[in-house]
């Protein structure tokens, strides 16, 4: 039996469990309505509002039991005395006086609007440029202003409820207390603290479902709502066959997402990373050995990639052609910057001066106008672009550390380049650049982080004083070199430039670095006179601006954060604009092939296209990415005029037509293009060649 005062704990279980499922199917009306606003209407619209209502109805079940259960563990029969306890503690408060529930709800509304009001103050210091120590400063004072305006918002608020009927202040102290066991069990469950850092609308909807749960059992509780939790499941799974509902769900929703996202997942039984549901595509849920992207093995009479019938993988390995041996060795000069979109050049049609050192230099290079990076994360696209394929079909070690590790099976271009005689030598800017465990430095003679926690100011001009300084010692010597250096000022906290006056952080951070490359490209320019040089200039990622949804640039593959620079110049060159697609890590086997070396990739050497032979127009491009936060595992295809993004999370395929829809806004996926489906069957041929981690597949 419950205790006499403990009202709550009287609510049978199927009135909580039905009551918080109303209050919760109410409030998914926010949600489905944040979606209109976000995503574009269609056909799939109804689906997407099932879904989210299915979920909302799910979550609101789950958080009405797990009130109900800690409600009657804590007040129930276990410890008499702490029964007693309770019903001495209720009688210290007033059982119909308005004015200490006033208060104590005056005191919760000042509180919130207190910390609301702090949050977007301080952000707003951050996303104006200002420094921390400035940030820490400004904050103290407004933060304590705030307090005082927060105090007279409770203060008003204590006036307006003293005029309402209130519920006694036993309910309320008892409905704050269940609210809170709910809340902390189910938001546990749902990765609170990752709803707070990433998807913070989500604790907004899941806390209004909570304060209005109790209002809902009492009203809803005695009739069959308990049974709106498997009518969510339902409809959750209906709305969710939809693709661009559960698109949806994965760009634009908040709680629903991750929900849908943690259900998805537990649905991959035999954690091969494929989920059962909602698609079903993973065709033996309970085999590891058989899913959509395993390996097939020919004439055994198995489907293991669950497409009708058993045929033979062809052998993915593929290695560049033969290259004659150069008379003399030439050198190698890579510069990359951190977080660059190719739109944001001017050499790319950008209408900002962001660059006019780079837009001079491209004059006389190769520019490759469709240049992408094989990931939208630092990490991977680095490691990658070292050893000439895409991120997962390199072999990776302590997967469970970030950055992992390369396996003792993988050479990396610094180590073949090493290995021929050439000084190898990096520079590089970005804290992860410099993890203790991460091996990218293997075969570099010199391979040095400069920036640690150097302010931005300083940035720049460390890594450009210190590449002038390596470069003329290198081109001193006898030894071919390959140096690499690595700018980090475009990416996020952006630092203010008072010397320069464009229109966005982003846009000056970039002038910034190209002020410091010009006098790295001078010198560049200078030992090319007196040597064989290459010189490459591209970037780790791009950036999103909110083009598609507010996810930084490693959570998704859109053309604004895949695109990315490309210019390159050497011995017999010609410069010239090519079209073709290419990749980033193209880099590996072209300055392999400039070397007169070879070895095993997945990339393409440039450079006959570099000296003046045909590009290959109908090339295809592969990308991954599945060390995004939230996880999702996320793969791309691009052609020439197409690019098919699919996430493997939660089944959803995007594809868009990037001659007519440049900015990816028009997803054709599901209209019956005939390309969609060459690009799928080229995108599952290519996955069976790559290894995904098995802590990331969970």
């Amino acid at each position: 039996m419950c205790p006499r005062h403990a009202h709550l704990c009287t609510v049978k279980l199927r009135a909580a469990v039905g009551g918080f499922a109303v209050s919760f199917g109410a409030v998914s009306v926010l949600e489905a309505a944040l979606i209109a606003v976000r995503a574009p209407i269609g056909a799939h619209t109804l689906a997407t509002f099932a879904a989210v209502a299915g979920l909302f109805f799910l979550v609101g079940g789950f958080t009405g039991a797990v009130a109900w259960m800690l409600l009657r563990l804590t007040l129930g029969e276990i410890d008499a005395r702490l029964q007693t306890a309770g019903r001495l503690w209720l009688r210290w408060w007033p059982r119909d006086d308005r004015r200490p529930t006033a208060a104590l709800l005056a005191a919760a509304v000042g509180l919130l609007a207190w910390m609301a009001s702090s949050w977007f103050a301080i952000r707003w210091l951050v996303d104006h440029k200002n420094g921390a120590g400035l940030i820490a400063t400004a904050s103290l004072g407004s933060v304590a202003a705030l307090a005082l305006a927060a105090a007279l918002v409770a203060a008003v608020a204590w006036r307006v409820l003293l005029r309402l009927p209130l519920p006694p202040l036993r309910r309320v102290v008892w409905a704050l207390g269940a609210m809170a066991l709910a809340g902390g069990v189910a938001g546990a469950w749902l990765g609170w603290e990752k709803l707070v850092l990433v998807r913070g609308v989500g604790v907004v909807l899941y806390a209004l479902g909570v304060v209005t749960g109790p209002l809902a059992v009492r009203r809803f509780g005695a009739r069959r709502a308990w049974l709106l939790p498997a009518v969510g499941v339902a409809l959750a799974l209906l709305g969710a066959r939809s693709m661009r509902a559960r698109g949806d769900l994965a760009s634009e929703a908040t709680l629903a997402r991750e929900v849908f996202t943690r259900l998805a997942r537990a649905s991959d039984f035999d954690r091969d990373g494929e989920p059962w549901l909602p698609s079903g595509r993973d065709c033996a849920p309970f085999d590891p050995a058989i899913h959509p992207y395993a390996p097939g093995v020919a004439g055994n009479g198995v489907d293991e990639d669950c497409d009708g019938r058993d045929d033979e993988v062809p052998a993915p390995a593929l290695a560049s052609p033969p290259v004659a041996p150069v008379e003399e060795a030439p050198s190698f000069l890579l510069i990359t910057i951190d977080s660059v979109r190719a739109d944001r050049l001017g050499l790319y049609g950008y209408d900002g001066p962001t660059s006019p050192a780079l837009d001079a230099w491209a004059k006389r290079s190769v520019v490759f106008d469709r240049a992408w990076s094989a990931d939208s994360g630092t990490a991977p696209s680095l490691w990658s672009l070292m050893v000439g394929k895409t991120p997962f079909q390199v072999d990776l070690d302590m997967h469970s550390k970030f950055p992992p590790r390369y396996a003792s099976s993988e050479r990396t271009l610094a180590t073949h380049l090493s290995a021929a005689g050439y000084r190898t030598e990096a520079l590089l800017c970005g804290r992860v650049l410099g993890s203790a465990h991460w091996n990218l430095g293997a075969g570099f003679d010199r391979y040095n982080e400069l920036c640690g926690r150097k302010r931005k100011a300083r940035q720049a001009s460390v890594v450009g004083r210190n590449a002038r300084s390596r470069l003329k010692r290198l081109s001193a010597g006898t030894s071919p070199f390959f140096l690499w250096v690595h700018f980090y000022d475009p990416h996020t906290p952006y630092h203010d430039h008072p010397d320069l006056e464009l229109l966005t952080p982003y846009d000056e951070e970039i002038r910034h670095v190209d002020g410091h490359l010009r006098r790295l490209l001078q010198l560049a320019e200078g030992v090319a006179r007196e040597r064989r040089l290459w010189v490459a200039i591209t970037a780790d990622h791009g950036e999103n601006f909110g083009e598609h949804g507010r996810a930084p640039h490693a959570r998704n593959l859109y053309r604004q954060v895949t695109r990315v620079p490309l210019l390159m110049r050497g011995p017999g060159s010609r410069a010239r604009r090519v079209q073709a697609p290419v990749c980033a890590n193209d880099l590996f086997p072209t300055f392999l092939a400039a070397a007169g070396l070879t070895a095993p990739t997945s990339m393409r050497s440039l450079l006959p296209v570099l000296r003046g032979g045909e590009p290959d127009l109908g090339r295809l491009l592969f990308q991954e990415n599945s060390f995004a936060r939230p996880l999702r595992h996320t793969r791309a295809v691009v052609s020439a005029t197409h690019h098919l993004i699919m996430d493997l999370t939660t089944d959803r395929v995007e594809l868009y037509d990037l001659e007519a829809d440049w900015d990816e806004r028009h997803d054709l996926a599901g209209t019956g293009l005939a390309v969609e489906g060459r690009l799928l069957e080229a995108l599952g041929e290519h996955l069976r060649t790559t290894r995904l981690p098995p802590e990331l597949a969970r």
